[in-house]
């Protein structure tokens, strides 16, 4: 049987030739991105909806399951054909030439299917916000104070809820900011299969960009479990930036009516404002960390102790790595991006100040 490389010797070609043109259309050609997002990325995800919504468990575990065990088998059988002199050059470059079309593909899917997103404008530009700029010494003091009020205020009413629960209310806020959008856009979250692997790589949760799902660790406090909720489900409305996936978090935690989902969004943003500031101004950071009510200082002291008990090897890896990653997807500021959405979420706070509350335009 005439082997594939040789039936479609240009296949490889012309699946570089794709992958290179079309992340030039959405890197160069304005608008290409945002056409993307209303007539391919949002049928695409409501078409997955139909298909996932009732899947008690995550595709995209056993998705990933499959693809490493593949590569297992793969990296198997190459070594016993090395140990037993079988390994030709011919097969060699055979198998390179299957490697970077598989990889080609892979690329091309996860580009058309989620990628596609990173090249959207920044929220804060779509939403007319300032221009950012470095924190001056007092807007972090105003800002960490700012957070210490509505943490300590939301502290008192803030109570344990189920998954279940957490998930509904999410979706409900989803629904009410944004009605024109179908549900089956950020269709519900699970549980990880695999939520102790995730902690121990210093992930609270992740978005499968093949399948279009949420996935959250169980082993999140339920007390942060809303905004690593709002996190993910923004990632799946299009949202690819993390700056910005934080950024829409903060805003429809912050707006919830339920004062769990306040308190999740206050101190999430607090956990990356307050190491701000301990660094220009350790003494004003102290200070502000002192009217911190007892139970608010718990729950940020089980952070650390979950922090210390997940920090490893495997987890600066995985930081690495996905900083590398993100720094690939037009994030130049990798993992930084995260805490980025400090100043985003100020700039907010600052307008909603005047009066003049707005959401991102997400879709």
């Amino acid at each position: 049987m005439e082997q594939p490389h040789k039936k479609y010797p240009h296949l490889l070609l012309w699946l570089l030739l794709a992958a290179i043109a079309s992340t030039a259309v959405f890197r160069y050609i304005t608008g290409a991105s945002a056409f993307y997002l209303s007539y391919i990325y949002i049928p695409l995800q409501q078409v997955r909806q139909i298909v996932l919504y009732y899947c008690p468990i995550s595709l995209g575990d056993l998705l990933y399951t499959a693809a490493g065990l593949y590569l297992l088998c793969k990296i198997v059988i190459s070594l016993l054909l090395l140990t037993q002199r079988k390994w030709t050059l011919k097969a060699t470059l055979s198998d390179t030439i299957q490697l970077l079309k598989s990889c080609a593909i892979i690329y091309l899917v996860f580009l058309w299917g989620w990628g596609a997103n990173y090249y959207r404008q920044p929220l804060g530009e779509a939403m007319h916000l300032p221009q950012p700029h470095k924190f001056t010494v007092q807007e972090l003091v105003d800002f960490n104070l700012f957070l210490a009020q509505k943490i300590n205020e939301q502290s008192d009413q803030q109570r344990p809820l189920s998954f279940s629960q957490q998930r509904q209310l999410a979706a409900s806020q989803f629904k009410a900011t944004y009605p024109n959008v179908s549900p089956a856009v950020y269709f519900k979250p699970h549980y990880s299969l695999y939520s102790g692997m995730l902690m121990r790589l210093g992930i609270e949760g992740y978005f499968n960009p093949f399948t279009g799902e949420a996935q959250v660790s169980a082993k999140v406090p339920d007390f942060i479990m809303p905004y690593v909720l709002f996190h993910e489900m923004a990632h799946q409305c299009g949202v690819a930036s993390e700056q910005d996936a934080n950024f829409v978090a903060y805003i429809l935690g912050v707006s919830h009516p339920e004062p769990s989902f306040k308190y999740a969004a206050y101190l999430s943003i607090f956990q990356y404002s307050w190491p701000r500031l301990l660094l220009k101004d350790s003494m004003a950071a102290k200070n502000i960390y002192a009217t911190l009510h007892l139970k608010v200082t718990q729950h940020l002291d089980s952070l650390e102790r979950l922090s210390r008990l997940y920090d490893n090897d495997a987890a600066q890896y995985s930081a690495t790595a996905y900083d590398a990653y993100l720094k690939l997807q037009h994030q130049s500021n990798g993992l930084k991006s995260y805490g980025s959405a400090v100043y985003s979420a100020w700039l907010w706070e600052q307008e909603r100040s005047r009066g003049n509350k707005c959401y991102p335009a997400i879709f």
